[in-house]
């Protein structure tokens, strides 16, 4: 789950074992210059177990 469209994440879909990875990749594609703040929500099946990773910076029109 993501907190906007402009936060896109990219993942494997197939079930990641115990003891084993997986890559999430993230693109922000913002629309305005200025600060931003965005979360990204990791769900498991592991009892209802969810991750936030949040993240934030600047866009500087060029």
């Amino acid at each position: 789950t993501v907190s906007c469209e402009c936060t896109v994440p990219s993942f494997i879909t197939k079930a990641i074992l115990p003891n084993d990875s997986a890559i999430l990749s993230v693109t922000y594609k913002p629309t305005n210059s200025g600060e931003f703040n965005k979360a990204i929500i990791l769900r498991s099946n592991i009892d209802s177990i969810f991750t936030i990773l949040k993240f934030y910076g600047q866009v500087i029109k060029i």
